[in-house]
């Protein structure tokens, strides 16, 4: 996940890597897009079980709930069902994790997946989602 932050970092030149919650507020403040990198914050945390069950999407989820989102943007590289926002739909579709439905369940995150092919639309579905919270 680090390594593939730091390639996004070098796709979009709008994004900024940032590996503590300070250093993703402060992106959001500049009006940048922040890109995280994980190794530090998940070095140190112990709320999610260490099994095959946990996969970017819930790690996803849990900095969302850290960070008090208003909502969960993943992007996928497979073909995304009309339910784009129902986690059970995805997770029994084999998109996201099977832990996710569970763990947004308990924090309320509002969660929206797009296919990598709607890269250039990034920044205004970020923005969308943004005014929805």
């Amino acid at each position: 996940m680090e390594q593939f932050g730091q390639l996004l970092c070098g796709i979009e030149l709008e994004s900024i890597p940032c590996s503590t919650v300070r250093q993703i507020e402060q992106a959001w403040s500049d009006g940048r897009l922040p890109v995280w990198l994980p190794c530090h914050l998940m070095e140190q945390e112990r709320q999610l079980p260490r099994t095959w069950d946990i996969t970017s999407d819930t790690i996803a989820a849990w900095l969302a709930n850290l960070l008090r989102a208003g909502g969960l943007l993943l992007v996928k590289s497979c073909d995304i069902p009309g339910e784009q926002g129902d986690p059970a739909v995805l997770a029994a579709a084999g998109i996201v994790d099977a832990a996710l439905p569970a763990y947004l369940s308990g924090c309320l995150i509002p969660l929206r997946a797009v296919h990598k092919d709607r890269w250039s639309e990034l920044p205004e579905l970020v923005t969308r989602m943004k005014r929805r919270a």
